[in-house]
């Protein structure tokens, strides 16, 4: 290992975030409480690290303008290398709008990520040097196919970890999937990344995970099918998965080198449960989980220990009104 910190490449935001204060009324006014914090999934893991003690350097795209300068600062002040940020001259720094009910759960958003396209394979070499001497790379799929197909050649066995980041960004990812030392899909996400392949999709005694894309719309999966879909991932290259689940925790599987396998003995499995806690914000409760997963792993944590200083970070990052939150310092340096 040529050093100890962190690559976090992919997208920085500044988070506008409502909360509504009672029961919204749909196509009208409704009352609540608006917060402005720094966001963006690449960044938020990046800020995450640092909380948790990892050193780690972002590399993100910026604007020229006032939120950008503004997430400079805050993120050096955080400890966040942010000397490899990419500054792009008349730009808009990307934001995230979301609204969210009476108990924190999230009814919309729209991004507004435009810049990310700027994280070019040019901009990307010239900033090698850096990644060459990371630990490993944690990417976000708000990255190009363009950025991505570079990164993961460029990659030379390094430790890649990657936030699918939604349903449509995550099907960039399935060249890929071979050259992924670890993952945090949601439910959908896996099931799209577990899609088969036309001979399987014919084979009826082959579980089916394609993509239903009826109305646009993906297949619903439950609960019950993570460990199929954990198995599939594990074939298709992916050795470290947690397999998110909302209210209903996570479904953590990792494979190769472990001594602690299931009854099948294809994998170190363990569910996961959801730690009880009082909501006020859903976002960034998966960055903080992929952030402690990434710090307890390159840490040398067991995995199952890692997976549950992931819940944990989650849960600590619902109770928080902003995006993130400095509580996640409290778990750093578990015993």
């Amino acid at each position: 290992m040529a050093d100890d910190f962190i690559a976090v490449i992919g997208g920085a935001n500044m988070d506008l975030t409502g909360i509504a204060t009672a029961r919204t009324v749909d196509a009208d006014s409704n009352p609540g409480k608006v917060t402005l914090s720094p966001g963006g999934v690449a960044r938020n893991i990046a800020e995450n690290l640092a909380h948790l003690g990892s050193r780690c350097e972002l590399i993100a795209p910026l604007g020229d303008d006032l939120w950008g300068q503004q997430l400079i600062t805050q993120g050096s002040a955080l400890g966040i290398g942010m000397t490899h940020c990419l500054i792009a001259a008349g730009q808009r720094t990307s934001t995230y709008l979301s609204l969210h009910d009476q108990h924190g759960e999230l009814s919309n958003a729209l991004n507004d990520m435009a810049i990310i396209e700027r994280l070019t394979p040019a901009v990307l070499q010239q900033r090698l040097p850096v990644l060459q001497q990371a630990a490993c790379w944690v990417l976000d799929a708000n990255l190009s196919t363009a950025a991505l197909a570079f990164l993961f050649a460029q990659a030379a066995g390094k430790p890649i970890w990657v936030d699918p980041v939604s349903v449509v960004k995550a099907q960039k990812l399935l060249p890929h999937l071979q050259q992924i030392s670890g993952m945090t899909p949601n439910l959908q996400e896996a099931a799209v990344l577990a899609q088969q392949t036309a001979h399987e999709m014919n084979n009826p005694a082959q579980p089916d995970y394609k993509t239903d894309t009826t109305a646009g719309r993906p297949g619903q999966h439950h609960v019950h099918e993570a460990p199929a879909l954990a198995t599939r991932l594990h074939q298709r290259g992916i050795s470290n998965l947690m397999i998110t689940l909302g209210e209903q925790g996570a479904y953590l599987s990792t494979q190769g080198d472990t001594h602690e396998q299931n009854k099948d003995g294809a994998a170190n499995a363990v569910w996961l449960p959801a730690h009880a806690t009082h909501i006020k914000n859903v976002t960034g409760c998966g960055d903080a989980a992929s952030a402690a997963l990434i710090h307890a792993n390159n840490r040398g944590m067991d995995w199952h220990s890692s997976g549950k200083l992931a819940m944990a970070a989650a849960a600590l990052t619902a109770t928080c009104e902003q995006t993130n939150t400095p509580l996640l310092q409290t778990l750093a340096n578990p015993t």
